[in-house]
């Protein structure tokens, strides 16, 4: 069965927990989380995790960038995040050297940001011993299949309405018809392994199985699942934003708070 579509129905946004289920293949069946966007004042339903707002350490990532760039001379330190009770001592936070965008991933990794010159791109984190990702990563990083690679990745599209929709017009119907209007093929489609779930209009989780590219999984197709979160507005500047977590099921519980941190900051741009 292909990747399927889960339309939530709720007019009303509350924070509620959606959960992405590992389908069987050959490991125990593990669900990573993502928080449901709400409208400020209500409250969290009963049985979700507490939060707490955690400071996390700031690393910076060499950067490259297509356009000739400058370093920020403002960038923080620390950096408040709202998150889970008991993750937070295991994360610190990544960004570029222009502070374009922030992600979670476990503490002492090694990073790296790169954007082109249309100011597309993003920024990756991985184990030090690991290697360094392929130059080209954001444009998809696929794994062999007996890869333990590991990696956190987030990215942005540029001002184009049109690269935000081919990037995002596997997930999102409106997506894959301004794509088409635009005289491109038609949207790739997803391969078995894959399950989405659509949070909002504008947001979709989904996540690729152990073994199953998915080029917006960056990276997908190793020994372990990559769960990833999508954003996608024909109107709004940069049009999408997304971020992959791509770890061993005994850590789907840094999965969850690094993409719920994602979308608490990202998911209204």
């Amino acid at each position: 069965m292909r990747g399927r579509v889960v339309m939530m129905r709720d007019r009303f946004i509350l924070l509620v927990v959606v959960t992405l289920t590992l389908a069987a293949c050959g490991i125990h069946s593990r669900s990573v989380h993502v928080e449901r966007s709400r409208p400020a004042g209500t409250s969290v339903r009963s049985g979700s995790t507490p939060a707490r707002v955690a400071s996390l350490r700031v690393r910076v990532c060499p950067t490259t960038y297509g356009a000739q760039s400058k370093a920020s001379s403002s960038l923080p330190a620390r950096l408040p995040v709202e998150l889970s009770y008991g993750v937070g001592h295991d994360l610190m936070a990544y960004t570029d050297t222009r502070g374009l965008l922030f992600i979670l991933a476990p503490k002492g990794w090694s990073c790296s940001g790169s954007y082109g010159a249309d100011g597309s791109g993003g920024v990756i984190a991985y184990p030090g011993g690991q290697g360094t990702p392929p130059s080209s990563w954001g444009a998809g990083w696929r794994l062999p299949a007996n890869s333990t690679a590991r990696a956190v990745s987030g990215f942005e599209t540029a001002a184009s309405p049109v690269q935000a929709a081919a990037r995002a017009c596997s997930f999102f119907e409106d997506a894959a018809k301004l794509f088409a209007s635009e005289g491109f093929p038609r949207c790739q489609q997803l391969p078995t392994g894959v399950q989405v779930t659509a949070i909002t209009p504008t947001i979709v989780g989904f996540q690729a199985d152990a073994h199953v590219y998915q080029g917006v999984a960056t990276p997908s197709g190793g020994n372990d699942p990559a769960n990833a979160v999508i954003t996608y507005s024909p109107t709004a500047d940069p049009g999408s934003y997304g971020e992959t977590c791509t770890l061993p099921n005994s850590m789907h519980a840094i999965c969850t708070a690094v993409l719920n941190s994602f979308l608490r900051s990202y998911r209204a741009k």
